[in-house]
C-alpha cells in the first residue's frame, strides 16, 4: 500500500471514531442535538469515502476497485448532506424546516444508487490512485447536486464568519478542498488527467473538520466534568449544611434542657452550700466532720461551676459593655482560677500597658479564666505564660501557653466543639464558651498545639484605640 493509501486508512479510523463519539453524544446527551447527529453522519460518510479511496489504490484488484468506486461516491453524498446540515446549524442561518430533509433525501438516494453501481460506468473503473471512474448521467446530476450542497454550506459558513468561531474554523478547512475541486473541473474541461481532487477535498476538509468537531466534543466533556464537579460540591455542601442544621437543632434542644436542669439544680445546691456554711462552727473545727465538710464544699463549688457553664452556654449574655483594662481582666481571671482550684497558680504575666477592650466584663472574665484554668491543669504544677499585646491597629492578642503534653491534630480540630472533652469529667463546654464569647465581641480563638510540645490558646479581640490628645495653639 502506498503512503497516501496508508494515510487514508488512518483517516478512516479517525473518522469512524468521531462518528461513534458523536452518535453516542446524540443518543445519551441531555437533548437530541442536531449538530451532534450531523457531525456523526459527516464523519461516517468520510469513513466510507476514505475506505473507498483505499480500495482504488494501485495494489487493488478490479473487483476491489469496483467496491471502492461505489463506496467513494456513496460516502461523498452522505458526507456532503450531513455537512450541509452542520453548516446550517453551526452558522445559525434561518432556513425552511424542510430544506435539510430534502437535501438529505436526495443525497441518501445518491448513496443508495452509488452502492448499486448506478452512479458510475463500471467499465471505467481502473485500480489506480488518481483515476476516478467516469460518471453516468444520473451520477453526474447527483454529483452536481452534492457540489452545490457543498458550495451552499461554504456560503452560509462564510456569512457566519464574523460571529461564529466554529464556522470560521470549518470554512478555513473547507477552502483548500473547494479550490482543489475547481482546479480539477478546469483540468477536465481542457482534457487533462484529473488529480483525484475529491480525495484531496475529503481528506483536507475532514481532517480539519474532525479537529474542530473533536474540539467541540472535548469542550462538551469539559463542561460535563465541570458540571459534575459542581454537583458534587453542591451535594457535599448540602450534606454539610444538613448536618450543621441537625447539630444546631440538637444543641438548641440541649441548651433548653441545660437551662431547665441548671435552674432546678442550682436551688438545692444553694441550700446545701448555706447549710454547710452554717455548720462551720468552732466546735466542728476540731472534730472529724471538718474533712467531710470541706469535701462537700469543694464538690458543691464544682457543681456550681458546671451549672454556670451550662447557663452561660445556653443563654446569651445581655450585660452592658464597658471598657476594661486587659491587665485587670487577667488579674481578676487568675483570682477566680485560684479560688476554683484552691491552689496557687504559677503564671508569668506580660501585658502591654494601656491595652483596653470594650467587653461584657463578667462574660470576658469567665472566658479568660476558663483558658487559664485549662492551661494550669495541663501544666501540672509548672508555670504558665500569659502575654497580651497589640496585633495590629485595632486588634489585640491574648496568648496563654502551657508546657503540658499538648494536643494531637484530631483533638485540636475538635477542641472548640461543644460537649467535646478528653477528660473523664466535665461538660466539654469550656473552650466552646470561650469561642462563643470571643465571637460575640467580634474576635476569634486560635489554638496552636502539638503532642508533647504544650499548647497556646490565643484570643484575638478588637481593642479600644484611644484618640491622640489634641494640641492647642
Amino acid at each position: 500500500m502506498s503512503v497516501f493509501g496508508t494515510l487514508l486508512v488512518a483517516c478512516a479510523a479517525l473518522y469512524a471514531q468521531a462518528a461513534v463519539v458523536y452518535a453516542w453524544l446524540w443518543m445519551y446527551g441531555a437533548r437530541r442535538d442536531v449538530v451532534s447527529l450531523g457531525l456523526s453522519g459527516t464523519a461516517g460518510g468520510a469513513t466510507v469515502f476514505a475506505l473507498g479511496a483505499v480500495f482504488l489504490t494501485a495494489d487493488a484488484s478490479l473487483g476491489t476497485a469496483e467496491i471502492g468506486a461505489r463506496l467513494l461516491y456513496a460516502g461523498s453524498f452522505v458526507a456532503s448532506a450531513c455537512f450541509f446540515v452542520v453548516a446550517l446549524e453551526v452558522s445559525g442561518t434561518p432556513h425552511p424546516r424542510a430544506l435539510p430533509r430534502v437535501v438529505g433525501g436526495l443525497m441518501g438516494l445518491g448513496a443508495v444508487l452509488s452502492l448499486a453501481g448506478v452512479v458510475h460506468e463500471p467499465a471505467s473503473v481502473v485500480p489506480a490512485m488518481g483515476h476516478e471512474p467516469t460518471l453516468s448521467p444520473v451520477g453526474g446530476v447527483l454529483l452536481g447536486i452534492a457540489i452545490l450542497t457543498m458550495v451552499a454550506a461554504l456560503y452560509v459558513l462564510a456569512r457566519a464568519w464574523p460571529r461564529r468561531a466554529g464556522a470560521r474554523w470549518i470554512l478555513v478547512g473547507a477552502a483548500p478542498g473547494a479550490i482543489a475541486t475547481t482546479i480539477e473541473q478546469v483540468m477536465r474541461a481542457r482534457g487533462y488527467e484529473p488529480v483525484f481532487a475529491l480525495t484531496v477535498l475529503g481528506t483536507v476538509l475532514m481532517l480539519v473538520a474532525s479537529w474542530v468537531l473533536l474540539r467541540r466534543f472535548a469542550a462538551v466533556g469539559d463542561r460535563l466534568r465541570g458540571q459534575n464537579a459542581a454537583l458534587e460540591r453542591s451535594h457535599t455542601a448540602l450534606v454539610r449544611a444538613q448536618s450543621d442544621r441537625t447539630r444546631a437543632e440538637h444543641l438548641a434542644d440541649v441548651g433548653e434542657l441545660s437551662v431547665v436542669l441548671a435552674t432546678e439544680i442550682s436551688r438545692p445546691m444553694a441550700s446545701l452550700q448555706r447549710s454547710v456554711a452554717s455548720l462551720d462552727l468552732p466546735r466542728v473545727e476540731a472534730g472529724e466532720a471538718r474533712p467531710i465538710l470541706d469535701e462537700i464544699d469543694a464538690e458543691t463549688r464544682h457543681l456550681n461551676h458546671l451549672i454556670g457553664d451550662l447557663l452561660v452556654f445556653a443563654r446569651p449574655s445581655h450585660e452592658d459593655r464597658r471598657r476594661v483594662h486587659v491587665g485587670t481582666l487577667v488579674e481578676d481571671a487568675l483570682r477566680d482560677v485560684r479560688a476554683q482550684l484552691r491552689a496557687e497558680v504559677k503564671a508569668h504575666v506580660e501585658v502591654e500597658d494601656a491595652l483596653t477592650i470594650l467587653c461584657e466584663p463578667e462574660a470576658m472574665r469567665r472566658a479568660v479564666a476558663q483558658v487559664l484554668e485549662n492551661a494550669t491543669t495541663a501544666a501540672d504544677g509548672e508555670a504558665i505564660v500569659v502575654r497580651a499585646a497589640s496585633a495590629g491597629a485595632r486588634e489585640l492578642r491574648l496568648d496563654v501557653t502551657d508546657p503540658g503534653e499538648g494536643m494531637d491534630t484530631a483533638v485540636r480540630k475538635r477542641a472548640l466543639e461543644p460537649f467535646f472533652t478528653t477528660r473523664a469529667y466535665g461538660t466539654g463546654l469550656g473552650l466552646a464558651i470561650v469561642a462563643r464569647v470571643a465571637r460575640s465581641h467580634g474576635g476569634r480563638v486560635e489554638i496552636e498545639s502539638a503532642h508533647g510540645r504544650g499548647t497556646t490558646v490565643s484570643l484575638h479581640l478588637p481593642r479600644v484605640v484611644e484618640a491622640p490628645p489634641s494640641v492647642g495653639g
